[in-house]
């Protein structure tokens, strides 16, 4: 099974409603089946490596006040400090923070993120799941990005916030 990370759109209304309750937002994801909606990202185990490549680093040095780029899925805004969605709680951005993350993010085409896989550093980092050294993974990193930029470009375009969580 393992860690899985979890991103959804949701509108300004929405993300009020989860921040003043946050069992809504566990509703929701209970409402419907998730994985066929399109409001909603499965990014599977790639989280880690995706924050990797985004930051340089791996969760054990995460910045609790991410630049930009970096907050794409570990924010710092916390939607409720108690909730657990299974490894802790949801972090989100709203969605003038989603349009500022969106434009760096579509800076990065396929050769930037390449270049910026490091399988060394990230095998002796540990970053999540341990299967960097494997030939495929690169190219499941890179996929895994595009699926996040186009996700992020779609929320992006219709002012949405974003929620990310791991489960």
């Amino acid at each position: 099974m393992g860690m899985i990370g979890n991103i959804a759109r949701v509108t300004t209304e929405e993300l009020n409603s989860f921040r003043s309750d946050s069992s809504l937002l566990e509703q929701k994801l209970d409402s419907e089946n998730i994985y066929e909606a399109k409001w909603f990202l499965d990014i599977d185990k790639a989280w880690e490596g995706i924050q990797f490549v985004l930051t340089g680093t791996g969760m054990a040095e995460f910045d609790l006040s991410p630049g930009v780029l970096e907050r794409a899925l570990f924010s710092g805004q916390l939607l409720d400090e108690s909730q657990n969605l299974g490894y802790g709680p949801a972090h989100f951005l709203d969605s003038i923070q989603v349009l500022e993350t969106n434009a760096e993010l579509q800076k990065l085409d396929n050769t930037e993120i390449v270049s910026r896989i490091k399988i060394d550093e990230m095998v002796s980092a540990n970053i999540y799941p341990d299967i960097w050294n494997e030939p495929e993974s690169v190219s499941f990193l890179v996929e895994s990005i595009e699926e996040l930029k186009t996700f992020y470009a779609i929320a992006a375009s219709e002012e949405q916030a974003i929620i990310f969580f791991i489960s």
